[in-house]
């Protein structure tokens, strides 16, 4: 008994322990970066819904309204935001700290989902991995409930909120209900499911309406113009499912995932039978209790990152929602077991724990000297742009627009993410409306990725006008020392001035 006791208090010292490590490692991020924990996205929500709360509308840069964010989560920390400027609270820091709080209490509230401590510590040093401050872990806690909910067979009306509530998290989250909808026992619960489903999305589509004169974000309108670059064909499928792939973080994420596929799959099968005709092993799979439903959930959790998988880019935060869900299904079908195949199973999750941990905090070693430079170069641009200035950056605005927000210094987001449709029109067309759009928003200085050729280079130059027009019409100085150049990254600050 004291053994016992003693192993319990260690896992739960364990878990306190994660916890603690994502509060540290998320308050370092909200100055430093790259650390690792946060995505440049990341930066776009946690300045969008400050700016909500100051300005009265949604905006990165403070010029112009942006609908190119996911719904729930903004306007989650938007409220936030908004009653700590009730309370008296302006400094960018303690926002961005409460707003970490608030990611760790939904991961909090996910692993208190899971009986066994081992999936509880698998689940928390995923989380080191799953692009800390997105939707991700919010959309995560939602598809878990309605797996707990549909394996328990307990409907009740909070179940119609989750799924409306699913839909306002991330529009294509649609993916993990579809499998619960169409295995349904009645009718009613079919069309009960697809009216909150399309209650969601239709109020999607008017906020995004009401925010950006556009039923769709401008965000899903440049990933569906890439995905439509290309012919929808097999081998375009599994061409793409393969570039995914290749990424070495991608290819640790998708090894979890089959890992816990496998775990599954091996509890809902018997593999040896002995045949008694001719006293011969065979080998034969045999259903382990309520198989079909358990397929049902494998497959709700896992179709929203398949289609991603072959049809778009995968980033860190898609791989959430599947990983935690999977956690459930396996915590779900192991409960109660206490046999060699359940410690061997709990087993591979401590190590897999133990390793992504490891991972991580190699990564943010290593990134040390690009993390040091970038803290250099924001201290350096902060004492060289005045106040109120207008800065453009192509690709990597999150983190600068967080940290120049604070001194209020607006970034430009030049990718067109979290600008506007009529930027996005205009960085398609032509010059002259581009060089329109930086004299009318008085854009006087620019911040580059890569000047090594360049000094005009914002990023990727093939993909926009940008680089070209200003060449043309303006002439670039380098503000002196303000550089970031290590072996990882490069930032330059420049003004620009109109050519004679």
């Amino acid at each position: 008994m004291f053994t016992s006791f003693r192993q319990k208090s260690f896992k739960k010292i364990i878990i306190a322990a994660l916890l603690l490590l994502l509060l540290i490692f998320s308050t370092l991020s909200l100055r430093e970066f790259p650390v690792g924990l946060f995505e440049d996205d990341t930066y776009f929500y946690y300045t969008i819904a400050n700016n909500f709360a100051k300005l009265g509308y949604p905006t990165f840069d403070g010029l112009a309204a942006t609908n190119g964010f996911h719904h729930l989560w903004l306007h989650i920390l938007a409220l936030i935001s908004f009653l700590l400027k009730i309370l008296g609270v302006k400094s960018n820091f303690l926002i961005g700290l409460t707003f970490n709080l608030i990611t760790i209490i939904i991961i909090f509230l996910l692993i208190r989902e899971y009986k066994n401590e081992f999936v509880k510590i698998l689940g928390l040093a995923v989380s080191f991995l799953s692009g800390f401050g997105m939707e991700a872990f919010l959309g995560s806690l939602i598809v878990v409930l309605l797996i707990k909910s549909f394996l328990k067979d307990k409907s009740s009306p909070v179940n119609g909120v989750l799924y409306a509530m699913l839909s306002l998290c991330r529009i294509d989250y649609i993916l993990h209900a579809l499998p619960l909808a169409l295995a349904s026992p009645s009718r009613n619960k079919k069309i009960i499911i697809a009216t909150c489903l399309g209650f969601g999305s239709c109020l999607v589509l008017f906020l995004n309406y009401l925010y950006a004169d556009s039923f769709l974000s401008v965000s899903s309108l440049i990933k569906a113009g890439s995905l439509a670059d290309g012919r929808i064909t097999l081998l375009n499928a599994i061409n793409n499912a393969s570039s995914n792939v290749l990424s070495l973080g991608n290819a640790i994420r998708l090894s979890i995932i089959l890992l816990l596929v496998l775990l599954i799959v091996v509890k809902l099968k018997s593999l040896v039978v002995i045949n008694e005709s001719n006293s011969l092993f065979t080998f034969k799979i045999v259903p382990a209790g309520e198989k079909s439903g358990i397929v049902v959930v494998l497959l709700s959790s896992t179709s929203f990152l398949l289609f991603h998988l072959f049809f778009g880019q995968l980033r860190d935060w898609y791989f959430a929602s599947t990983t935690f869900s999977l956690l459930y299904i396996y915590d779900f079908i192991y409960a109660g077991e206490r046999d060699l195949r359940r410690k061997f199973a709990d087993s591979i999750l401590l190590i897999l724990a133990a390793s992504v941990t490891a991972l991580f905090i190699a990564y943010y070693i290593l990134y040390s000297d690009p993390r040091a430079a970038t803290s250099v170069f924001i201290d350096q641009s902060i004492s060289l742009l005045p106040r109120g200035a207008n800065v453009y950056v192509y690709d990597g605005s999150g983190f600068l627009g967080w940290r120049l927000n604070d001194f209020n210094i607006s970034v430009i987001n030049g990718d067109g993410l979290v600008n506007t449709l009529e930027y996005l029109k205009i960085s398609k067309r032509s010059c002259p409306e581009f060089i329109d759009y930086v004299k009318i928003n008085k854009i006087n200085y620019f911040i580059t990725n890569d000047g090594a050729v360049n000094p005009l280079n914002l990023g990727n130059p093939d993909q926009h006008l940008a680089a070209d027009c200003t060449a043309k019409a303006f002439q670039s100085f380098k503000l002196a020392g303000s550089e970031a150049n290590t072996r990882y990254l490069r930032y330059q600050l420049y003004e620009i001035r109109p050519r004679a």
